[in-house]
């Protein structure tokens, strides 16, 4: 016995599914939009010019061999005479330094949280003075748990900003007011501007 031809209601019904089953397939090809890509630098960031970049990493070094012979003289008797000055009447502002610009600050920061005499700058003194910045050799007092201080010795570097390039006594000293300055200590300064360099002249502009 043939089969019955389907009914109209059950050809709409096969022509629906056909169209809704193509309609998913094309859904599923289709390529994906892009995504988005976010930076986690600022747009509006310029990117640092050559000019920067060629004055970020000029150091002392280069600096002292652009000059004549007799002024990297000069230059060098007045580094000593910076060191000195420093070593004899700054000892306390290098410690000052010390625990504001340098690692172990931050541990003796971390250290004296709980208490306060746990790590403290026994002395500090100037090894290098240059014109990119200070070596200095510190020692540290760490108290015990039940009395008595364990002393460690380490050597610690400050480095100033790169960004400016410095090519004399008078422009370290500006260098080293500046981080009095930022450390609060202005009683400072007035000894910083004395050092005499260039010829014996105090640093007296900014």
């Amino acid at each position: 016995m043939p089969a019955s031809p389907p009914s109209r209601r059950g050809q709409v019904l096969r022509l629906l599914l056909l169209v809704a089953g193509l309609a998913l397939a094309e859904a599923f090809l289709l390529p994906l939009p892009p995504a988005k890509l976010y930076s986690v630098f600022p747009t509006n960031t310029a990117a640092p010019s050559p000019t920067q970049l060629s004055a970020a990493t000029a150091t002392s070094t280069t600096a002292e061999a652009a000059i004549d012979p007799e002024t990297q003289r000069k230059l060098a008797r007045d580094l000593i005479t910076i060191q000195e000055r420093l070593n004899a009447e700054h000892r306390d502002l290098m410690s000052q330094w010390v625990k504001a610009f340098c690692p172990i600050g931050d541990e003796i920061s971390k250290a004296n949280f709980w208490r306060g005499d746990a790590m403290t700058i026994a002395t500090t003194g100037c090894t290098r003075i240059g014109l990119d910045g200070l070596d200095l050799h510190v020692t540290v007092a760490e108290q015990g748990m039940f009395g008595g201080a364990k002393m460690r010795e380490l050597d610690q570097t400050i480095k100033f900003n790169t960004y400016k390039v410095r090519t004399s006594p008078a422009d370290l000293i500006r260098a080293m007011i500046s981080m009095a300055s930022a450390i609060g200590d202005e009683d400072s300064t007035a000894s910083l501007y004395k050092i005499p360099v260039d010829d014996d002249k105090w640093v007296v502009s900014m």
